[in-house]
């Protein structure tokens, strides 16, 4: 890995056709960075620059403070306020998931799963199979190319992350392989999808109380 810098293209996202998604706008954009921020416990109020708030995301995190921002997202997702996945949130928790990932591990393989992923929602959904992708009884987000590319950044950030921490390049590793076989068990099955939905998640759902991100304003 070079300098662990990513394309600009990758952050501001792409456009989705196949899906209908819209791009993401540039007040999108910072409010997804918002999310992230306030999650890490770094968003210093200003919200306007997306400029601004892109040059304070790279910032090295330890691995907890990843894993407690991943977290934070995680239970955002499954509140009753944000039933209807609003993907400027969704982008946000794919971003926190994959840098804790990528920061855990050093698995440069996982610079592959964010679009393994998306490409494996487009077919299911085009399959009418889309409930086997969820981990919750909520609604599945829709395929964004905007949430493949912060969750593409999140890898990235992670793998430096990972490279400070342990003062060693990141490396093909199995964790990618991992969570492959997992999302393609639920894929395969209804069962397999409604084991890891009911066993096999983190999620919980009890109420919008247990969402500790307060949403940004823009």
């Amino acid at each position: 890995m070079k300098a662990l810098m990513v394309p600009t293209l990758l952050f501001f996202g792409i456009g989705f056709t196949q899906s209908g998604a819209a791009q993401f706008s540039d007040a999108e954009n910072r409010k997804t960075a918002a999310w992230i921020l306030s999650a890490y416990d770094r968003l210093s109020g200003e919200v306007n620059d997306l400029q601004a708030l892109k040059a304070v995301l790279p910032s090295y995190a330890e691995l907890d403070g990843a894993d407690s921002a991943f977290g934070k997202l995680q239970a955002c997702r499954t509140v009753v306020k944000y039933k209807a996945n609003p993907l400027t949130l969704v982008a946000a928790e794919h971003y926190a998931f994959m840098r804790y990932e990528a920061s855990k591990t050093g698995d440069l393989k996982l610079r592959q799963l964010p679009k393994k992923y998306h490409d494996t929602k487009i077919k299911l959904i085009n399959e009418g199979k889309e409930d086997r992708l969820k981990t919750t009884d909520w609604p599945l987000s829709p395929p964004s190319e905007d949430t493949l590319a912060w969750a593409n950044l999140g890898v990235e950030h992670g793998l430096a992350d990972y490279e400070k921490r342990e003062q060693k390049k990141p490396a093909n590793g199995t964790e990618a392989d991992i969570l492959e076989a997992q999302m393609k068990l639920a894929a395969s099955s209804a069962f397999f999808a409604w084991i890891g939905r009911t066993f096999g998640t983190a999620y919980t759902r009890t109420g919008n109380e247990n969402c500790a991100v307060v949403e940004p304003q823009i």
